[in-house]
């Protein structure tokens, strides 16, 4: 692997400058260098002092004055030079190299000079080697040290280039694919078809996704007629993932009244298959459809070709509420608008065995990319003692920009490294810290918010939106309250377990 890196470093070295253009290299979210020292190190061989390698910068001034251990002679013209990268194993077909070399430059003999890691060292190797080209080329030999230290991430698993085992289904054609998250085509998802219940959406800016159950279907009831009426100035359409479930035609026409005609709904068949695609849990007592649920949100659904088709996607789950007096501004609308790449409402903090192994591994991560924890990361991710502080965006009300976790290369890296490491299955990793450590730290601040201006509720937490009386909230609320044998909390301003901590109030917010 890292041969071929050293071809990029010769440029750097030997060429002749044929541009004053700036330089162009990669920066992180903090416009700082990603990579300001590289491991990797060159020996001037006649000082014997060694030097970082610096592929950033260009010091033209420097690096002409670089001095030269010459042997036969030094060269006559610097108008070009030939390398070589090789090792003492190596050195007989250097030989024959090098005499073809000068055999064929005969006529006008050019510089040659060999990087390698201290094979060449010895100097009677070197004066055979310049035996061999003749006493009119220069040669010279430059140390270099590669060092232990990866320059890069570790190798893709080769595993995610097979075909994932999970499916889906295109209602119209009857067609099942296989999930494809590793390459983009969007001239082909761009065509998907959808059966829309009601009516075709007048505008494609934003979806409402659900991945829902049969047995569920009470409570996802009380969910689209909340939407129905909180959206009722601008409606969206709704999309319902589901296994089979809702296959049937009496059912999905039920679902459709709820929402109203002037709302689109559609509803698309999803396989997660028999076939394990994680570790056995630690925990077994946690049903499998959790951790397939965990895993559907945090990497499959943006992947899904339905969602090319929109700008945007709300993802709710069939307990999710949204609540207030009247219909509300449509959020997709208010985030275009203002550029917003994600929002969300409510921040609660993560349970520790469910966050197993997840820090280091994003740890890790950064340092293989080079990438230094961004302020906002340092800010809401660590607590006093600059440990984790696992607390997380509550994902069951979440809405992005399709592109973003579907096309962000970081963000494809980062979670393609979660679904290869197998925590999801292992540990009951959640899509709210797998995706709240990845959006405190590529995302600039002025490109997330939390929406404020509506009421949330989901299963037993709730809050109201920003500036509701007490009483009001209660009224608001009281619908939703419905087993007495549940004890239902409302999160002071939306945060648990306080509104002090740094990620609830870190972002803009919209009230």
């Amino acid at each position: 692997m890292r041969y071929h890196r050293i071809y990029l470093f010769f440029y750097v070295r030997f060429t002749i400058k044929s541009s004053q253009s700036p330089p162009c290299f990669p920066q992180n979210l903090d416009n700082e260098t990603i990579n300001n020292q590289d491991p990797w190190r060159s020996q001037n061989t006649i000082t014997g002092q060694w030097y970082h390698w610096q592929t950033f910068h260009k010091n033209s001034s420097d690096t002409l004055k670089w001095p030269v251990n010459w042997l036969n002679l030094s060269p006559t013209s610097y108008l070009g030079v030939i390398v070589y990268l090789t090792t003492k194993n190596e050195i007989n077909s250097l030989r024959l190299s090098l005499t073809q070399l000068s055999l064929l430059l005969s006529n006008n003999p050019r510089p040659v000079v060999i990087f390698h890691e201290g094979d060449f060292n010895n100097n009677q190797t070197q004066q055979s080697l310049a035996q061999t080209l003749g006493p009119h080329t220069p040669l010279a030999f430059e140390r270099i040290d590669f060092s232990n230290k990866s320059v890069g991430p570790p190798p893709v698993d080769p595993i995610t280039f097979s075909r994932d085992p999970w499916r889906y289904q295109n209602t119209i054609t009857g067609q099942w694919h296989h999930w494809q998250t590793l390459h983009k085509n969007h001239t082909n998802t761009l065509k998907w078809p959808v059966n829309w219940l009601n009516l075709s959406p007048p505008s494609y800016l934003g979806v409402i996704v659900y991945l829902t159950k049969k047995d569920e279907i009470d409570s996802l009831r009380i969910s689209l007629a909340q939407l129905s009426f909180l959206l009722s100035n601008n409606p969206r359409p709704v999309v319902i993932f589901h296994e089979g479930d809702f296959d049937n035609n009496q059912t999905q026409q039920s679902l459709a009244q709820i929402l109203g005609s002037r709302t689109p709904l559609a509803f698309e068949r999803i396989d997660f298959s028999n076939k394990s695609v994680g570790p056995p849990p630690v925990n077994p007592t946690i049903p499998r459809s959790y951790f397939d649920m965990c895993r559907f949100f945090t990497l499959m659904l943006p992947n899904h070709p339905l969602l090319s088709l929109f700008t945007f996607y709300w993802r709710l789950d069939s307990h999710s509420y949204i609540f207030g007096p009247k219909p509300i501004k449509d959020p997709f609308e208010l985030m275009e608008e203002q550029q917003i790449q994600y929002a969300f409402i409510m921040v609660n903090e993560e349970a520790e065995q469910y966050a197993t192994g997840l820090w280091s591994l994003f740890q890790t991560f950064l340092t293989d990319h080079h990438l230094k924890p961004s302020a906002a990361f340092h800010k809401t991710q660590t607590n006093q003692s600059t440990e984790y502080s696992r607390v997380v965006i509550f994902t069951n009300f979440a809405i992005a920009r399709v592109s973003l976790f579907r096309d962000h290369e970081l963000m494809r890296a980062w979670l393609h490294l979660v679904d290869r490491n197998g925590g999801i299955y292992r540990y009951r990793w959640g899509d709210a810290p797998i995706h709240t450590l990845a959006l405190t730290q590529f995302l600039q601040r002025n490109e997330i918010v939390r929406l404020r201006y509506f009421g949330y509720f989901h299963r037993r937490e709730y809050v109201c939106a920003n500036g509701t009386q007490q009483q009001l909230c209660k009224q608001e609320v009281k619908p939703f309250l419905t087993n007495p044998h549940v004890q239902y909390l409302n999160y002071d301003d939306g945060c648990h377990p306080s509104s002090k901590i740094p990620l609830c109030h870190y972002y803009p917010e919209i009230k």
